[in-house]
């Protein structure tokens, strides 16, 4: 008889994780019913894009309420949930994950989520093929990200637990993620995304990623960066096509970003970058400051505080600059 998990841990709700649960909620989560996708041995058959062979799926995982058969891919994957825990069954061997956890998934062995009582969770779903990590011609180090999905020893489940040092960071970038599907949800039929490219926050894997697609798709017409970290690898092939245009240039690709940072203010001011959002450190220090007044006046301090940040575009540049942190820091390198 499987008995149900144990009752989770608290995830840190006031950072990253905490972060990516509000981008959550605005999300549609559908039942896990993939029944009709599964052959007659169980093998998931689900299509990826050619461009880019990676696809998050976001699951409403409740008791009684879930698919019931085992099943298997070539695809590798990662699973992680978000409200309660949840138990993963991977050929003989049985997982239990909390919220914030992220699991390898032993996608050749026959796996699934098990239906225990009190099953109630939503769960982020990220699948994609080898060559998003490791691609020939690629740095042979990169090669290391695929030991987790290939080198696994048997009884030890590959888990990234919620309070590892390392689990912020993968929290942060799905966060980042979520917010840009969530964004364009909302735009409906105005925008189609052809291609997404997995940085690891890395300038190198960026130029390539950017140049794969600007050549499968020489008629993009906006990028938006994660990070305003990634603007110089995009200037770099954008410039290298004759397309590095400024605004109010004939054409121009629209280009978006996050952070708010020097290099984004920089390109900003140029006429080059048309917007970023941004985190506004100067309302987070004063609500810091704010804390430690009440503290000190016997006010409980709030269990979370939300920087809302705010957009700053070619049209209110110069109104809001101010409180850009990046122009403060280009300005004083000046």
């Amino acid at each position: 008889m499987t008995t149900p998990p144990q009752k989770p841990a608290t995830c840190d709700a006031n950072g990253a994780f905490g972060n990516l649960l509000a981008v959550a909620d605005r999300l549609e989560f559908r039942p896990h019913r993939i029944t009709h996708l599964l052959d007659a041995k169980g093998r998931h058959d689900l299509k990826l894009p050619d461009v880019f062979p990676f696809t998050v799926s976001l699951f409403h995982y409740r008791e009684g309420a879930i698919t019931q058969h085992l099943t298997w891919h070539e695809r590798l994957e990662l699973l992680m949930p978000l409200d309660g825990p949840m138990r993963e069954r991977m050929g003989e061997l049985e997982v239990d994950l909390q919220p914030g956890d992220v699991l390898v998934v032993d996608n050749l062995k026959p796996h699934q989520v098990v239906d225990v009582p009190g099953l109630e969770t939503r769960a982020v779903v990220m699948t994609f093929l080898p060559e998003c990590v490791f691609t020939p011609g690629a740095p042979p180090a990169d090669y290391a990200f695929l030991l987790p999905f290939f080198r696994k020893l048997e009884g030890q489940p590959q888990v990234l637990r919620a309070h590892s040092p390392r689990a912020g960071e993968a929290h942060h970038a799905i966060g980042r993620r979520d917010g840009f599907e969530a964004a364009i949800k909302e735009a409906g039929d105005a925008i189609e995304v052809v291609s997404r490219v997995p940085t690891d926050w890395n300038q190198e894997k960026a130029l390539a990623g950017m140049q794969s697609s600007m050549q499968a798709h020489p008629d993009i017409g906006l990028v938006f960066a994660s990070s305003d970290f990634m603007f110089p690898s995009i200037k770099s092939v954008l410039s290298g096509l004759g397309k590095w245009k400024k605004h109010n240039e004939a054409g121009h690709i629209i280009l978006g970003g996050f952070d708010g940072d020097a290099t984004a203010y920089q390109l900003m001011a140029e006429g080059y970058v048309d917007a970023t959002g941004v985190q506004d450190v100067y309302w987070e220090a004063e609500q810091a400051l704010q804390v430690i007044i009440d503290a000190k006046a016997g006010k409980p301090a709030p269990a979370r505080i939300d920087d809302k940040g705010f957009a700053i575009t070619q049209a209110n540049l110069n109104q809001v600059e101010q409180r850009m942190w990046g122009a403060v820091v280009a300005k004083k390198k000046k």
